[in-house]
């Protein structure tokens, strides 16, 4: 059987590339893996190729990432299947239920499509946004939208997002993580800052 190389490239290809990198060397079992994910192989197939064949396609795929023009600036407007999601900039703006879902995200390793669906929402939309009539209803929920991502060839827009993300990120949860910090070890601390506000 031939292994063949998915013509189109997604976050989901580079969330794969990611992963296996993320090892110094990764084992002959990992690079089976990441093949058969890679190009939607059953794992049996890529355990049959020789390993010389097996390596070269490990480091072809792993490589094919180099050739992707990347976008200068963060877009502001990204359309998907019709859709149109604009940038929302990182801020305590936020509602609650964002900043509490990229912490869930960030604890379990966030991916790039997660990433992409926490900055980019429905165009005239907030994040979890919910029907008026029923406001149990969330009319654009966030798992709805990272799937929609993940199978979606946005690298060239997810990469100058990366270290935007992550940078914005940290500056916004320092006073957060300090306040925590405050609360557990200094509560008498905090009950003197809270009254001198």
């Amino acid at each position: 059987m031939e292994i063949k190389i998915p013509s189109k490239l997604t976050l989901n290809h580079l969330n794969l590339v990611a992963e296996v990198l993320r090892d110094k060397e990764p084992t002959t079992e990992n690079k089976i893996n990441f093949v058969a994910d890679f190009c939607n192989v059953h794992r049996d197939e890529v355990a049959r190729a020789q390993h010389s064949s097996l390596l070269e396609l490990y480091y072809e795929l792993t490589s094919l990432f180099n050739e992707v023009k990347v976008k200068e600036d963060v877009q502001q407007s990204i359309t998907v299947k019709g859709q149109k999601y604009t940038f929302r900039d990182i801020s305590n703006n936020h509602p609650a239920s964002w900043w509490m879902t990229c912490q869930k995200e960030l604890a379990k390793g966030i991916k790039s499509h997660q990433i992409m669906a926490l900055c980019y929402i429905e165009e005239n939309m907030q994040f979890n946004d919910f029907d008026e009539k029923h406001p149990r209803i969330i009319l654009n929920p966030y798992i709805e939208r990272y799937k929609v991502f993940e199978n979606a060839d946005l690298i060239a827009e997810y990469m100058p997002l990366q270290g935007f993300f992550l940078t914005k990120l940290k500056k916004y949860r320092k006073p957060f993580i300090s306040l925590q910090r405050i609360r557990k070890h200094h509560p008498q601390q905090l009950k003197k800052l809270l009254k001198a506000t």
